[in-house]
């Protein structure tokens, strides 16, 4: 994966060494919409003409929140909110979707590629609108994936 440091100069980054990606794979993902979505970190020519995101947290006194939202006005708002709501020193990457039934689709392959690395401190939101479902029906079903996936704490 190319993308542009904070000089200008072009970095490389292989794809496979970065946390989690294998994970995901083995798992179903496609590359694209990892990279889609914000799990790549660097190389997105959507965001900041592709340099590198904020370096992926380190594991260990801090809390991390892998957020999954179904698109990019949930993204907007989580960023313009988490700063305000969240503690100092917790850290937050929101990878976002192309829509409800884009996140629904991926989300037992992603849990089950996050069971296999995901620490301790680090926790994952998904985040969904109503849409006029049965919101009992809807929880109950994500959390149904979560336990095929063996992420419940």
């Amino acid at each position: 994966m190319l993308y542009r440091d904070e000089a200008g100069f072009t970095q490389a980054e292989c794809v496979s060494k970065i946390r989690g990606v294998k994970d995901f794979v083995e798992h179903g993902a496609k590359l694209g919409h990892l990279w889609m979505e914000g799990h790549f970190r660097v190389g997105d020519p959507l965001t900041r003409a592709g340099e590198r995101l904020d370096v992926m947290p380190k594991t260990g006194g801090s809390m991390h929140i892998e957020l999954l939202v179904e698109e990019a006005s949930a993204e907007a708002a989580l960023t313009e909110l988490l700063p305000r709501c969240v503690t100092a020193g917790v850290t937050w990457a929101i990878h976002v979707h192309q829509g409800k039934q884009d996140l629904l689709s991926k989300l037992a392959n992603r849990l089950k590629g996050y069971a296999h690395w995901l620490p301790n401190d680090w926790y994952i939101v998904v985040l969904l609108d109503n849409d006029r479902e049965d919101c009992h029906h809807l929880k109950n079903e994500m959390e149904r994936v979560a336990l095929e996936a063996a992420l419940q704490r």
